[in-house]
């Protein structure tokens, strides 16, 4: 339990702005090198575990993609660990937004192995939202729609990320709501939803209103 507390310290510390620099997770007594390291020789993969699903969170949300999906690859081993608990599905969530988003730049080796770790997230997101729509629906909308536009299937896209956006609202996951409205507009985004507005598949009032949230 202190191995745990500590990790979730150094992420609190970091996102209160209270490290050295927004790359940091440390406190005034406890590098991250050093808790990395504890961890390991209490042979405490969970604490280790869960505290590097959290600061995959952090990484994605700071827009470091890099050093995020270096988080989620070198996390992928501690999963075994946290069998039935609720940060795997964060995990599972995190993991493909950052696959995704280092896709286009990646090589093809690493999109072919990026594609086929997305299919098996989703494919456990589908069980969970289908259980528990409430909770996970509009995360799987999330993921799938940023799969579609990796794919260049920009329309659909759109149409996914509007559908995650309503169910996050309706589940009441509002910092969700919030991820999925900021990557949808882009100014390619912008000029998609202006498009199918005035082809009048969107209100423009719904346009004008998606826009300044931006």
């Amino acid at each position: 339990m202190t191995d745990t507390l500590t990790g979730l310290h150094l992420v609190l510390l970091n996102l209160n702005n209270k490290t050295p620099t927004k790359w940091d997770f440390q406190s005034e007594t406890v590098g991250e090198a050093e808790y990395i390291e504890t961890c390991q020789q209490h042979q405490n993969f969970y604490s280790l575990g869960v505290y590097q699903i959290f600061k995959l969170q952090v990484l994605y949300l700071y827009g470091n993609i890099d050093e995020a999906l270096k988080c989620a690859l070198a996390t992928e081993g501690l999963m075994q660990y946290l069998l039935g608990i609720l940060p795997v599905t964060e995990y599972n969530f995190y993991s493909s937004l950052v696959l995704a988003a280092a896709y286009p730049a990646a090589t093809p080796a690493d999109r072919k192995q990026y594609a086929e770790k997305l299919e098996v997230n989703q494919q456990q997101l589908k069980i969970w939202a289908d259980n528990c729509p409430a909770n996970f629906q509009h995360k799987y909308l999330m993921v799938a729609s940023v799969m579609a536009r990796i794919s260049g299937r920009d329309l659909e896209s759109l149409e996914l990320i509007d559908r995650a956006i309503a169910s996050a609202r309706e589940s009441e996951f509002p910092q969700n709501e919030a991820l999925a409205i900021y990557p949808s507009f882009t100014p390619r985004y912008a000029r998609l939803r202006l498009g199918t507005s005035s082809r009048g598949s969107a209100s423009s009032s719904n346009c004008n209103m998606r826009l300044s949230v931006s």
